[in-house]
């Protein structure tokens, strides 16, 4: 490893993805590096920000069944091994999806509900190969009518992770679209659905060769060829 590949190890960290023997040497250079630093707290707060935006409530009655279950449920023996080794989170990951298909089991959820929460964990996966992904940025932006704007993008991936947060719903029979911006041209990314001031996370697939903006704008339901109202946020892809 050299020293611009510990650079870009700033966002597979701050999900705890980075092998044992790259996080040692990560850690120590992050002591040294205060861009680094920087870039790991705006990563830090995407990725809580991220962790609220794919939340779910839980199966109603989660709690009762689980404890109808525990007395004769067989417990597993715990995972022995040195901490902080590569072997010892994989054997923590795999014991805590063992714990899953327990609760969901025990928890009575059907078929279709599991095929959701398959769904949902693609979904997560692919949210964490943007942000771990060796060229990602992540930058932050108000919105003028209320909210926050976070993007995590990857040029390599042709992705943008796109999060939300307190955007109010859009004015009566139009919808906010989103725009790749070059140089005064714009190239649709794609609707963004908001019917209450909740956190929305959306992934857009789309080349960013070209692209030196992100905005944000207001548009007839459906979306329009071009923008046809200034822009509510506008955040740099530079």
């Amino acid at each position: 490893m050299n020293a611009f590949d510990v650079h870009t190890l700033a966002g597979a960290y701050a999900l705890d993805a980075v092998p044992a023997d790259e996080c040692e040497v990560f850690e120590a250079h992050l002591r040294k590096c205060r861009g680094c630093r920087s870039e790991l707290d705006e990563f830090g707060e995407t990725a809580v920000r991220l962790a609220a935006a794919v939340a779910v409530p839980p199966p109603a009655r989660l709690r009762e069944r689980v404890l109808e279950q525990v007395s004769w449920t067989r417990q597993l023996a715990p995972v022995v091994s040195r901490p902080g080794t590569h072997r010892g989170r994989l054997g923590r990951r795999l014991f805590a999806a063992a714990a899953a298909v327990v609760l969901i089991v025990a928890a009575g959820v059907t078929g279709v509900q599991i095929h959701q929460l398959q769904g949902r964990t693609a979904q997560q996966q692919l949210i964490t190969s943007i942000v771990a992904a060796p060229d990602a940025r992540s930058i932050h932006g108000g919105i003028s009518r209320g909210g926050r704007l976070t993007l995590v993008f990857s040029r390599r991936q042709a992705r943008t992770l796109v999060i939300v947060d307190h955007l109010p719903p859009p004015p009566k029979g139009h919808a906010y679209q989103m725009w790749l911006l070059d140089n005064g041209t714009a190239r649709s990314a794609g609707m963004l659905d908001v019917s209450a001031p909740a956190q929305l996370t959306r992934v857009v697939k789309s080349s960013l060769t070209g692209a030196d903006g992100f905005g944000l704008t207001v548009e007839p339901r459906g979306g329009s060829r071009r923008p046809t109202t200034p822009t509510i946020a506008h955040l740099s892809l530079s």
